[in-house]
């Protein structure tokens, strides 16, 4: 699964979790009783107990424990499905699922994992076999099973999912045509077929499937025999396909649009929605994909190991970046622009093929025993696709941005108190979705970043080939891979490792150095320091910058490779060398750790980044400063001077869109200069006023010199959205919006547009309803179904946001799962604080109270309706909400955790800033340095 947060939406990215049928909870506990009632009645065999840990929450969501997965492993082996399924243009399913096993009796009951209540029968070896359900999993008493080679037979019916998760059924707007498609990952096969879903039980699968006769049915394999069976359904029948585990496994139907090509034996399909399509750029998709088979196989020195296909499906509504389903990999929708593609979604549609490609190796040829070794997969792909996407094009960008978009979120992420060590412990398979995040993604790849410079690239490529050679069709755990890496060095990594994967934390580093009279290093130390919460130093290697100033640039004179461990690393081979002006101690992000500049170096970048003509070191630096801010090491109001001046001359897109979103925002709610600003004086209002005026002002005058269709122009239209607020910002975005020719060269995407809209919605400036009805009228798709309905929310009107808060927190709406994300990511903004502060009032009794009612999907994203943290007594409430230990999903409480924590942040530096405000209004300083155009 691709964990790429600023792709999926302009505010968030959401994983996701698993759930059961919306709007069945009561239907579910009725059946169950009846169920319950019949069996009793119907058999004289004796039923077993419910499963552990499968109370009344199973009718919400299906969990299963380390304990109950290491139990079942013990009582199977060679395990295979024969599946047949029904599929229907309405809103359920049918299917029946063989499952052939080799068992062993051990405890007292064999689980089988399937979420529904809809049982037509179930049968062990051709005869009526006793069970319980409960609505997540099937109960079979181990007594009637005994020890040799079974077939159990369970034929049922099934909802539709209306979350993402699951068998997921779309209805295009557009055209009014079906879409099916499946995301299973951690635990969600169960909700499309019975099975024994844990990654350590790998499985052979023979499918048919019955479809309307003018779909296409999507999966591991290519299809063996296809026949009419109707006037309105077609068979398919698929071979038996290679061993996998069940969340890798996958089933996509519909009327899809289909392109070809060919990378060497190995059949390439790119399926999209007959209304998407146009909007396809399939040359895009193959040249990346067909060069990235060249890479891996011959990186690893292993055949791609699914047979001759290969397909990529773009799915709609989906939860998360692409999912790497064997043969058959999802995507979101996202990826595909209605207008000029950006470089940046350019370059991340290629680092996410790659990233779901590599996971045909890493993840399912070699697949983590138990999802605590998540890393195993996620860590892997990330640093592998952006090896291969740099080997492919040879531009550094990809490696830029990963080291300043994932690796920088990820140096947040790890001090924050729900920060975990890359080797997560993971208890069952709802703390598993609240794992897919920037630490087994991110800090993994950095690790593996960092492991390659230190041990050499060739002897990890010789590692990762034992590795697959050794364990192919197989699980491991952490031990497998360092025994590879052991070998191929001739070194024990294991202490090593266990430093960096089974701890917490993120270190901080500074050089500290001395020059002598001859202008010469006479002493040079790496210091590195520790939280107190995770006291850990570890073993590194990075790379020294040293800079010096030549006219009026800051340059580049010389790098060093050193090994550091410890409080303090002397790093002699620095000695006598010319004394820098400028050192960086962690150049080019070699190392896992966040660099404070030393005072020499931190006077001079103050004096400004145009000195930096070296991109990467600026970037680095622009970082770094930011990291300063929020740590509190670093005035904001200096920040902001800084960034403001750099603005007007920065040419590189990238570093000019980091320095104007730490300034106004990714998003209104993120954190950034405009959203810790005081805003509760008079004095503390105008001064806000002047820097967001000063903003617009900047972003409108660069947008008049920026290239036309360039990226630096594209970048400028969305800060030219992100940041209006003043009369002034609104009017240029609107007319942007009314008449993009205005700028040479510029060509609205359909995404653009509707955040022009959104933002003229929060400020209900120009009649924003109209725009957002006739922009509905002209492209009449679901995008922009989503987007009317987000302005919806947006618009500043009590009545509205308060009949959306409702529906939200209603258990009847049974709305898709993206109609209610929509409403949760626009509902607050911070423009309209009084709206937010009455909005927000009941949500600590709001989540005490209906939680438990609502789909656990949901209840993972209710943080977002959390009030204002920059308040104490906010986070007070928050806190008093994780202290009564009421039943919160480990996604909401993690979230909640964050989100105080996130709130102290704010805290300090909005403090900071009204002291700089009460100084002489010292802000408005930075709108006369930077000139209110």
């Amino acid at each position: 699964m691709s964990e790429v947060y600023s792709l999926l939406h302009p505010i968030r990215n959401h994983l996701k979790s698993p759930f059961i049928i919306e709007g069945e909870i009561v239907r579910a506990i009725i059946a169950f009783l009846g169920l319950f009632f019949i069996l009793s009645c119907a058999t004289t065999k004796k039923a077993p107990p419910l499963g552990p840990k499968q109370g009344e929450l199973s009718h919400l969501r299906s969990i299963l424990s380390l304990e109950e997965a290491q139990l079942r492993k013990k009582q199977l082996s060679n395990v295979s499905y024969e599946q047949y399924f029904e599929l229907h243009k309405g809103n359920t399913f049918s299917g029946k699922t063989t499952l052939t096993f080799d068992f062993i009796p051990v405890g007292d009951f064999l689980r089988v994992d399937l979420m529904t209540l809809d049982l037509t029968s179930v049968e062990m070896d051709g005869e009526p076999v006793a069970y319980k359900a409960d609505g997540g999993a099937v109960y079979i008493p181990v007594s009637s099973i005994p020890p040799g080679t079974h077939r159990l037979t369970i034929a049922y019916s099934k909802t539709y999912s209306k979350t993402g998760s699951g068998l997921y059924r779309f209805e295009d707007p557009k055209d009014g045509r079906i879409y099916l498609y499946t995301d299973l990952e951690p635990f969600d096969a169960n909700q499309v077929f019975p099975c024994f879903d844990q990654p350590d039980i790998k499985a052979k699968y023979t499918m048919t499937v019955d479809a309307p006769r003018n779909w296409k049915v999507i999966t591991h394999s290519h299809h063996t025999k296809l026949k009419n069976i109707s006037r309105t359904h077609r068979r398919w029948t698929f071979p038996t396909s290679e061993k996998f585990s069940t969340y890798i496994w996958s089933l996509h139907a519909g009327p899809y649009y289909k392109w070809t090509d060919r990378a060497g034996d190995i059949e390439l399909g790119l399926y999209a929605r007959q209304s998407l399509a146009k909007h396809v750029r399939p040359k895009h998709w193959f040249s990346d994909t067909k060069a990235g088979f060249k890479f891996f196989t011959e990186y690893f020195d292993y055949p791609y190991p699914y047979g001759k296909k290969y397909d990529q499906i773009l799915a709609p509504d989906f939860n998360a970046g692409a999912m790497e389903n064997v043969a058959a990999v999802t995507f979101s929708e996202w990826f595909v622009a209605k207008g000029p593609k950006s470089e940046r979604l350019r370059f991340s549609l290629r680092n996410v093929i790659l990233h779901e490609m590599a996971h045909m190796w890493f993840g399912n040829l070699v697949t983590m025993k138990w999802w605590d070794d998540l890393w195993l997969n996620e860590s892997f792909a990330t640093y592998m696709a952006n090896l291969a996407a740099y080997d492919i094009t040879q531009n550094i960008k990809h490696w830029r941005s990963f080291d300043s978009r994932q690796k920088f979120r990820t140096y947040v992420k790890d001090q924050l108190r729900t920060t975990h060590p890359i080797q997560a412990d993971i208890p069952d398979t709802q703390a598993a979705s609240a794992n897919f995040d920037a630490i087994t993604y991110g800090k993994g790849a950095s690790f593996l970043k960092m492991l390659v410079f230190y041990i050499g690239e060739e002897q990890f490529k010789q590692g990762m080939r034992e590795y697959f050679k050794l364990h192919a069709e197989r699980n491991t755990v952490l031990q497998d891979f360092v025994n590879a890496l052991s070998k191929s060095t001739g070194q024990d990594l294991a202490p090593w490792f266990k430093t960096w994967l089974e701890t917490s934390g993120l270190n901080n580093i500074v050089a500290e150095w001395t020059c002598s009279p001859e202008n010469k290093i006479d002493g040079f130390n790496i210091k590195q320091t520790a939280p107190k919460e995770n006291p850990v130093l570890r073993r590194q290697k990075t790379r020294i910058g040293l800079y010096q100033k030549v006219d009026s640039q800051v340059r580049l004179t010389e790098t060093h490779d050193v090994i550091f461990e410890g409080s303090k690393t002397k790093v002699a081979s620095l000695y006598g060398k010319d004394c820098p002006d400028f050192v960086f101690p962690n150049y080019e992000e070699m190392a896992y750790a966040e660099v404070e500049l030393d005072q020499k170096s931190l006077d001079v970048a103050l004096k400004g980044l145009d000195q930096f003509s070296d991109i990467r070191i600026r970037e680095q630096i622009s970082n770094s400063l930011w990291e300063m801010v929020r740590d509190g090491n670093l005035s904001a109001y200096q920040y902001t001077k800084l960034a403001m001046k750099q603005i007007q001359v920065e040419t590189d897109p990238e570093i000019l869109m980091a320095l104007l979103t730490h300034l106004h925002g990714y998003y209104s709610l993120s954190h950034s200069v405009a959203r810790y600003f005081p805003k509760s004086t008079e004095q503390e209002k105008k001064a806000y006023q002047d820097f967001i005026a000063s903003l617009e002002s900047l972003i409108w005058k660069k947008l008049q010199s920026a290239p036309g269709g360039s990226e630096l122009q594209k970048k400028l239209i969305y800060s030219l959205n992100a940041s209006a607020e003043t009369e002034i910002g609104l009017k240029n975005v609107k007319s942007i919006l009314d008449n993009p020719s205005q700028l040479p060269g510029l060509k609205l995407a359909s995404n653009e547009k509707w955040h022009a809209i959104r933002t003229l919605c929060s400020a209900n400036y120009g009649n924003p309803m109209k725009l957002a009805n006739a922009e509905l009228e002209r492209e009449n798709s679901h995008d922009s179904k989503l987007g009317v309905l987000s302005c919806r929310a947006r618009i500043p009107n009590s009545d509205t946001k308060k009949e959306l808060y409702a529906k939200l927190l209603d258990p009847a709406n049974e709305d898709p799962m993206i109609n209610k994300k929509m409403i949760l990511w626009n509902l607050y903004d911070r423009t309209q604080q009084k709206l937010w502060m009455d909005l927000s009032k009941n949500f600590v009794e709001d989540v005490k109270v209906r939680a438990a009612k609502l789909q656990p999907s949901l209840v993972d994203h209710l943080g977002d309706l959390a009030p204002d943290g920059c308040l104490e007594s906010n986070r007070e409430k928050v806190q008093g909400l994780l202290e009564d230990q009421v039943n919160l999903t480990p996604k909401l409480k993690k979230s909640l955790i964050e989100y105080i924590q996130y709130g102290e942040i704010c805290e300090t530096v909005r403090d900071d800033l009204k002291k700089q405000i009460r100084r002489k209004n010292s802000l408005i300083e930075i709108t006369q340095n930077t000139g209110r155009f």
